[in-house]
């Protein structure tokens, strides 16, 4: 591609010189040269991504395979420090662990056969075609010279007599509450790592950090997710300054508000002050492609929002240190909101009960939709902790519950008023971009939820007296977050200043409740019936109740 564009610009000087300026610099010639640009021979950038459970495991068996350690070390057990210092040396060594006809299991082919399709990838397409790997889960350093070791067997990470040379950059992805808090000393342990510096030197001195919005949101609910990735930011910032490194911060957020969805424009500005350089990465997902991209003037205005949005970050002041300023208050409201989040999803012995009751999860798992299964590994539904975001969230909207949007805010809210704090958070409201957006984001969830469906689905809920017991709480939480919100906002009703969002949702409602309705009445109706028949017209039915919800509440999850 670099040869044809320069061929490209060949032609271009020539007809500008030969009084074709007009061919030369509008119309299909410019068009192309930006396509090849762009596009190269690839079309698109592919990011590989794996969970790091994958890696130690493979590696287990690489190791043992190589005489490193013996069969009767769990290398997945091992403390961190054995870890590094056994990581560290491999990888200073040039020669590989395997030989080329070396046979694993199916694990260690599943792993590591990617990384030799990547070498030829590069090799026969294009050095652009895949150039990011991700690490799902990374809770230590060593989850990230794992991928570099793979990276060695398959020549992707080479030793030479002029230093390291490193082709992928290895991005790890910090998902639950714990890791996002802790991710700040982590990147710096991994800094100090002579292996890791030695590949960064060789990628520019320049970092790639995914943040995950989903996983983080369902670990800990929407305040704690929220204000633990405003605070990586900054914490990340900090330590990117400090260790003179380049620093790339790749959302992955989804279409929701329980996932990190919202106007991105309004995500960017609220970063905090110094944590934006002006890189960029985020996640589009589901529906949020077609309601973004699918026209082209609304895709027009979309980019040109974004482009504005970090234009004016990179540029602007900030707000004045807020992270600090409200930071006790913020503090507070993440642990009494994650800890009413928590009690009801993970402490309640029977929440998993109602959930797989009141709500279709069963049934969602039936469609052919997203890029992974709906729980972790491919296995059955067992609980929450293994059940994706997508589904998550997906099975929430279906209910109009949409409780990944706001559980936990109301208690939050109502615990710093109580404590005499109102004033302080109409300030934050009114001075933050974060808290702002964090606040209307919530708002805009209220009302999108509709408690009078949600009471259909929790009143098929067996026995009658958990899902009565269950829905109780949720109205209960509901009503002290718009009270909350209202007290904090002054405003009199949810969307009071975004009227022509508020009028749609209130537009939509009426149309929808009788597609809820069929689909409870299908659900319970689907036990009863024969495998033969779930196969036909009524699994049919349901799938068409669960599109034709998510379509009018435009979300998939």
């Amino acid at each position: 591609p670099e040869e044809l564009i320069s061929d490209l610009l060949v032609v271009q000087r020539s007809l500008a010189e030969n009084k074709a300026q007009n061919v030369a610099n509008s119309g299909r010639l410019p068009a192309l040269i930006r396509q090849v640009e762009a596009f190269g021979f690839h079309l698109a950038t592919l990011d590989i991504r794996q969970h790091s459970e994958q890696h130690a495991e493979a590696l287990q068996e690489i190791l043992v395979a190589a005489g490193v350690i013996g069969a009767d070390v769990d290398y997945a057990n091992l403390p961190e420090e054995e870890k590094l210092t056994l990581l560290t040396k491999e990888l200073a060594n040039p020669r590989p662990l395997v030989p080329p006809d070396f046979k694993g299991s199916d694990i260690v082919s599943h792993v590591l056969d990617v990384f030799h399709v990547v070498r030829r990838a590069r090799s026969e397409l294009s050095k652009r075609s895949v150039v990011a790997y991700i690490i799902s889960m990374t809770h230590g350093v060593s989850d990230l010279l794992e991928v570099l070791l793979f990276c060695k067997e398959a020549g992707l990470y080479r030793i030479t007599p002029y230093g390291v040379e490193s082709d992928l950059d290895v991005v790890p992805l910090f998902e639950t509450i714990e890791d996002l808090h802790n991710c700040g000393p982590l990147v710096t342990c991994l800094l100090a790592n002579e292996a890791f510096r030695k590949h960064l030197e060789a990628r520019n001195n320049l970092q790639e950090i995914m943040l995950g919005y989903s996983d983080s949101s369902k670990d800990g609910g929407y305040i704690a997710a929220n204000w633990s990735l405003q605070l990586t930011l900054s914490n990340l910032a900090k330590v990117a300054r400090e260790k003179g490194i380049g620093l790339r911060l790749f959302h992955g957020r989804g279409g929701t508000v329980g996932r990190g969805g919202g106007r991105a424009n309004r995500a960017i500005m609220s970063q905090p002050e110094g944590s934006f350089s002006g890189r960029i990465r985020f996640t589009e997902q589901g529906e949020v492609i077609s309601f973004r991209y699918s026209l082209q003037p609304i895709a027009h205005r979309h980019l040109e929002q974004i482009v504005g949005a970090v234009l004016l970050a990179t540029n602007a002041s900030g707000s004045g240190q807020a992270e600090e300023k409200y930071g006790l208050i913020m503090h507070a409201m993440e642990e009494k909101s994650r800890s009413v989040y928590r009690s009801l999803v993970y402490e309640d012995p029977e929440f998993w009960s109602f959930y797989t009751q009141a709500t279709p999860i069963s049934h969602i798992s039936l469609l052919p939709i997203a890029s992974r299964p709906v729980s972790r590994g491919g296995n059955a539904i067992g609980g929450v902790e293994g059940l994706r975001a997508i589904p998550w969230n997906f099975a929430w909207v279906q209910s109009r519950a949409v409780l990944v949007g706001w559980y936990g805010m109301g208690s939050a809210l109502q615990e710093q008023i109580d404590q005499g704090n109102l004033e302080s958070l109409r300030t934050m409201y009114r001075e933050w971009p974060f808290f702002r957006t964090v606040v209307d984001n919530a708002q805009l969830e209220l009302m999108r939820a509709n408690l009078r469906t949600s009471r259909l689905y929790s009143a098929r809920v067996e026995p009658e007296e958990l899902g009565q017991r269950m829905e109780d709480l949720i109205e209960g939480e509901y009503a002290k977050t718009k009270d909350g919100i209202l007290s904090l906002t002054g405003q009199s009703e949810l969307m009071a200043r975004a009227r022509v969002v508020r009028n749609t949702v209130e537009f939509r409602n009426p149309m929808v409740e009788p597609l809820s309705k069929a689909q409870v009445w299908l659900m319970d109706r689907w036990d009863s019936l024969s495998e033969e028949d779930r196969g036909g017209v009524w699994r049919e039915a349901m799938l068409q109740t669960i599109a034709g919800i998510a379509a009018a509440m435009q979300s998939t999850g």
